[in-house]
């Protein structure tokens, strides 16, 4: 009889959960988490459901951050954000949470740490601005205070600090129609995401020409170059897609898009601090 009534149970608690669209930015926020975004929007409008974004980031650009807030906002169907146990959602990834109409957090998750890098005042004026916007979207009380110091402070909030503040809540049920996850060259951009490993491949590639122009006969060497090179002006232009953001700084250059700030990662190379 006891398991008969767990079953039961177990029955009419799936039976009252909300039927959603999942999407898992679980990498550095660039071109990729747009298309992305975009893809499982579009799946979630058309099945008439609300879209649960997932996030697991240490942050990224701050171009693409901007155009998937935007979608967001202006999104057919509720967008609720979720971060899970043991979680972020830090730097690009806090803007991309306070966008979703309700935020949800295991207890262990955090966010926050949103201060753009380099920490320049333009940007950083307009950081804490479009952050004001989208606290004030949802509440007119201390709590946009709290949001718009995870850039101007780089606070970060666990998630049962952010559940007693009410800037979040604890995860309902859900049932989970379709899961959008990147594929595996969306996976393999993400990787090489850093500007620094495309500036190195590009240097490679001007080496491979250099070997190619001065070796005797046809190596082979400038035509991988030229791949190279190509393959990372490409790569850099899914880092920050054109007509998205605030403008670089003067100083910025072309090669280094924007970042928001960001906890350090726990891996050997450096995570993108947006």
């Amino acid at each position: 009889m006891r398991s008969l009534a767990l079953a039961l149970l177990a029955v009419a608690a799936l039976a009252y959960a909300e039927a959603v669209v999942a999407v898992y930015l679980d990498g550095a926020i660039d071109g990729t988490a747009v298309s992305l975004v975009q893809r499982a929007l579009a799946d979630a409008e058309a099945r008439g459901v609300p879209l649960v974004v997932v996030l697991n980031t240490y942050g990224g650009y701050l171009a693409p951050m901007d155009k998937i807030v935007e979608m967001l906002i202006n999104a057919k169907t509720p967008v609720y954000a979720y971060v899970p146990p043991g979680a972020k959602a830090v730097s690009a990834g806090a803007f991309i949470a306070m966008a979703a109409r309700k935020i949800y957090m295991a207890p262990t998750a955090q966010i926050g740490a949103a201060e753009p890098r380099p920490p320049d005042p333009k940007v950083v004026n307009y950081a804490a601005a479009r952050m004001r916007s989208l606290a004030e979207a949802k509440w007119n009380d201390s709590r946009v205070d709290v949001a718009v110091s995870f850039v101007t402070q780089n606070r970060v909030l666990t998630g049962r600090e952010a559940i007693e503040l009410g800037i979040a809540e604890p995860p309902p049920q859900w049932t989970f129609l379709a899961e959008h996850r990147r594929d595996p060259l969306a996976q393999l951009i993400n990787a090489l995401s850093d500007p620094i490993i495309l500036i190195a491949i590009m240097a490679l590639g001007a080496v491979l020409i250099a070997y190619e122009v001065l070796a005797a006969g046809f190596q082979g060497a400038g035509v991988l170059g030229g791949v190279l090179i190509a393959l990372a002006l490409h790569l850099l232009g899914q880092l920050a897609p054109s007509g998205t953001g605030p403008p670089s700084p003067s100083e910025e250059p072309p090669s280094s898009p924007q970042r928001c700030s960001q906890a350090t990662a726990p891996s050997p190379s450096p995570a993108p601090p947006c």
